[in-house]
């Protein structure tokens, strides 16, 4: 947070909240002004810079009806593209992963179900013989 001195007034007659993107990376920042008493009447403002978790920012609102806006809307696209590429790159890693993962647990349930076959075979052939044996 930034606090930073305004003009001079009576204190107490003016109080303000606004929000708006100040520093123009698509999340509202908060910015608050009034007087403060400490001796001697001076305003004061202060600014509170907005964040967000990664991928979690809306888009803000934004108009494409003059040049100005359109280069604003431009950087604040330009911005978000490059987030969502960067996040499909997160999620491709991942999908990489699971795919490997299922691709291992495959083989391991066939390698778990070969044995098993061979064990039941092996016994098997081993009570036949056994049962070939006592009725001779």
């Amino acid at each position: 947070m930034a606090t930073f001195a305004t003009e001079t007034g009576t204190p107490g007659t003016s109080y303000a909240v606004s929000l708006g993107d100040l520093n123009n990376d698509g999340i509202l920042d908060l910015v608050t002004a009034s007087y403060v008493t400490n001796g001697s009447i001076q305003g004061q403002a202060s600014r509170l810079l907005g964040t967000s978790r990664s991928g979690v920012a809306p888009i803000l609102p934004f108009s494409l009806k003059t040049q100005t806006g359109a280069k604003a809307a431009l950087n604040l696209m330009t911005s978000k593209l490059n987030l969502l590429s960067s996040q499909s790159g997160t999620i491709g890693v991942n999908q990489s992963r699971v795919g490997i993962a299922i691709s291992n647990l495959s083989s391991t349930t066939e390698n778990y179900q070969a044995a098993s076959s061979r064990i039941t075979d092996t016994d098997i052939a081993e009570e036949s013989a056994d049962l070939v044996r006592q009725q001779f």
